[in-house]
């Protein structure tokens, strides 16, 4: 059994419960007991966060994904800035002391569910973002669709359909004829990464496209310094996107999710990049 964060907590959970009876048997003091039971109280409700990680889980995750070395810089880079706490790594340290910021800390919440909803949204957000470079004959209302699944109004069949619909739109834009624009191109494929049915994929990848999208739209009828232009754009956006995602990831009233879709009704519509 992996002696991790959990099964320690059950193992002192355990542990105090044998001394709380002993200490009875012996005739100990409560006052004791009572001061650690408050303190345990609040350890738990910090520790039920969602704004957090831990060693042994980012390492299950970049194993899982074939990339063990990415972990190995990314908690080279943890410890170098002494953020690592008690084996606990907060998202936010990783988004402001990691190289590829917003894409890595996407990276490292694929395992925690309670943000769901929240990169669902992420997701949806960047896809919208590039919508409007999509020309009319291809576009589709699969976001709609995306943003009904999040409120609970239609099921996983729906979000299946979708993503067919966005895909045949994309296929159908490289099967026209002409070379076509890599950043419409790009569009489109942020607009299908925001129908994948594991959150985290969807909003890692459709930040992915809808970024390459922006960069290389702000430099299509540029003919000098385009490299330039385009790092400084993709700096521009990546920058909104880390100060989004601690606004909205890491919020004190960021609800524990259950299995099912968040219902909470919110609007993507008037979200900026």
């Amino acid at each position: 059994m992996q002696l991790d964060e959990r099964n320690l907590w059950f193992f002192f959970y355990g542990f105090r419960s044998i001394m709380v009876v002993y200490s009875i048997r012996k005739g100990f003091p409560f006052w004791f007991f009572f001061i650690t039971e408050a303190a345990l109280i609040i350890r738990r409700f910090d520790m039920n966060s969602n704004n957090h990680t831990t060693k042994n889980r980012l390492k299950d995750i970049f194993t899982m994904i074939g990339q063990p070395k990415e972990f190995d810089e990314l908690y080279a880079s943890i410890k170098k800035a002494g953020q690592e706490k008690d084996d606990v790594i907060y998202y936010s340290d990783i988004l402001k002391n990691t190289s590829g910021g917003v894409y890595k800390t996407l990276t490292c919440m694929m395992d925690n569910r309670e943000l769901d909803t929240d990169l669902r949204l992420f997701a949806v957000r960047c896809a919208r973002s590039v919508e409007k470079y999509i020309p009319e004959k291809f576009k589709t209302n699969v976001l709609d669709t995306v943003e009904k699944f999040i409120k609970g109004e239609c099921p996983v069949e729906s979000m299946e359909k979708a993503q067919e619909d966005a895909i045949a739109a994309l296929d159908a834009y490289e099967g026209m004829p002409g070379k076509g624009k890599e950043f419409e191109r790009n569009a489109l494929a942020s607009v299908v990464a925001a129908t994948k049915l594991i959150p985290a994929q969807a909003a890692m990848d459709s930040s992915y496209f809808s970024l390459e999208a922006i960069c290389q739209h702000s430099i299509v009828n540029i003919k000098t310094n385009r490299n330039e232009l385009y790092m400084a754009k993709l700096e521009e956006v990546q920058k909104e996107r880390k100060e989004y995602i601690m606004e909205t990831f890491f919020r004190e009233d960021q609800p524990v999710l259950n299995d099912e879709p968040d219902s909470s009704g919110t609007s993507l519509n008037n979200m900026d990049i």
